[in-house]
């Protein structure tokens, strides 16, 4: 029986060096968010409130 992980691991294997470089580009990339002019903030909140 393969596990998630083991699936995963044999779908990597079976894709060409060129491929699998661009996926690891994409997921690694550093995640930056620039602002736009004219962009309204969203306020998010930093602390969870308790329900009650």
């Amino acid at each position: 029986m393969n596990t998630s992980a083991q699936a995963a691991d044999e779908w990597w294997h079976t894709l060409p060096p060129e491929r699998r470089a661009q996926i690891h580009r994409w997921v690694d990339r550093p995640h930056t968010h620039h602002e736009t002019p004219g962009q309204i903030e969203i306020p998010i909140p930093t602390t969870q409130k308790e329900v009650t």
